[in-house]
This record gives C-alpha cells, sequence and structure tokens, in this order.
C-alpha cells in the first residue's frame, strides 16, 4: 500500500499532466525550435524534448513519427513566422525580406540554421517565395530568371548569415574579436582598413551585402532586356 506521501505525489502528478495543454504539432516544434535556440539544434533529440515537454517520448511518434518529421515541423513552424511579402517594386520587397530573414535568425540562433541549410520548403514558405517571384516576374525577369534570381538571393542571404557566425552571432554578445596580431602582420598587403570593417555582423555590413546583391539583379533584369530587343 502506497504511504500518504506517494499518494499525494501520484495526485499531484496527475493534477500537473491535466493542466498542461494537450500535444500537438505545432507545440512540438514550437518547444523544438526553443530548445535548439537554448542549446544548439546538434543537441536536439525526441527524448530531450519529450522531458521539456513533461511527457513520455513515445507520445511524441503519435504526433511527429520520426526526427526527419520534427525538423520538417520546426522548418514549417520557422517559415510561417515570416512575415506574407507585399506586392510591390521588387526591390523594395526583396530588401524587405532579406531583413525579415535577418531577424528570424536573430530571433531564433540554434534553429535558424535548420532553415537555412534544408532542401525542403514547407507550404508557408513556398506561399511567400512564390509572391516574390511573382514580383519579380512583373519587373520583367523571365520565369526562369526569376527561379534563378529568388535562389541566388536566398542562398547568398544564407551563407552571408552562417559566414558570420551562427548561431552565437545572433545572441546579444559583443563583436567577434579579431586577432590583432595576424592583422598588423598582413597590414603591409591590406592598408589602413580599419578592423570593424571586416566584422559580417554590423548593419551596416548587411546592408551593403544585401545592396550588393540587388545592384547584381538589377544589372541581370538589364543585361535580360537588352538581349531580348536584340
Amino acid at each position: 500500500m502506497k504511504s500518504d506521501e506517494e499518494q499525494a505525489s501520484g495526485r499531484q502528478a496527475r493534477r500537473d499532466r491535466a493542466s498542461r495543454p494537450p500535444l500537438s504539432v505545432e507545440r512540438i516544434a514550437l518547444c523544438a525550435i526553443a530548445l535548439a535556440d537554448e542549446e544548439g539544434l546538434e543537441t536536439l533529440s525526441m527524448r530531450r524534448l519529450a522531458d521539456r515537454l513533461g511527457v513520455e517520448a513515445m507520445s511524441l511518434y503519435h504526433h511527429v513519427p520520426s526526427k526527419a518529421a520534427l525538423l520538417q515541423a520546426m522548418s514549417d513552424r520557422l517559415g510561417a513566422a515570416l512575415p506574407v511579402p507585399a506586392a510591390g517594386q521588387w526591390r523594395g520587397s526583396l530588401l524587405a525580406a532579406a531583413h525579415a530573414w535577418r531577424d528570424l535568425a536573430r530571433q531564433h540562433p540554434g534553429a535558424f540554421p535548420l532553415l537555412a541549410t534544408r532542401a525542403t520548403a514547407g507550404e508557408a514558405l513556398l506561399d511567400r517565395t512564390a509572391i516574390l517571384v511573382a514580383g519579380l516576374q512583373a519587373a520583367g525577369f523571365t520565369p526562369a530568371a526569376s527561379a534563378r534570381a529568388m535562389s541566388s538571393f536566398i542562398c547568398s542571404l544564407n551563407g552571408y548569415l552562417l559566414a558570420a557566425g551562427a548561431p552565437a552571432l545572433f545572441r546579444d554578445l559583443p563583436e567577434p574579436a579579431i586577432d590583432d596580431y595576424r592583422f598588423d602582420e598582413g597590414r603591409a598587403l591590406l592598408g589602413d582598413i580599419p578592423l570593424e570593417a571586416w566584422v559580417l555582423t554590423s548593419d551596416a555590413a548587411f546592408e551593403f551585402h544585401v545592396t550588393m546583391l540587388l545592384d547584381g539583379l538589377q544589372a541581370a533584369l538589364e543585361r535580360g532586356a537588352a538581349a531580348t530587343r536584340c
């Protein structure tokens, strides 16, 4: 027979389980994203996630049948967090999308690499991409050129953000230190370039990168128009 203490503990455990919201794909994905942001995507496991949710690991498989399904659910949820692009001039739309992409990376420092490196886009991300592609085509990009432009734009943004040091760069940490000794060694070749000009995490560096991408797409659009006239 259980002691009074054990019975009380059992009643409390049942009350705790009853007070929790029911499991769903969305709740599981949001919890997994939070775990990845806190501890890194590489530490995420079904058992660790179940512990955080206060359930048995097997309970998760009724909603996400595999680790691959979990990662897809996380990716879908991250994509859905992006604002829906407003229809308008293509440069402005892509500029706003670039800032939203960087904001998402900052909000989810551990989970963002999943979205940046995943080959399969969720429905929400596809919907947002379709709006941007339609804007490119309205500006004069051919269907094939609009697809190449969108792919190049997103891949370049991902490369920039990951190269800048994801996931740690997106946290509220000081700018990464640059090896002053090695920099001084190369000063004869590099001239009087200030150290901060090499840091990728500043707003100025990001704006320069995005402007360069947009200028490149503008040049591609103009080349395509010139080739059509010939």
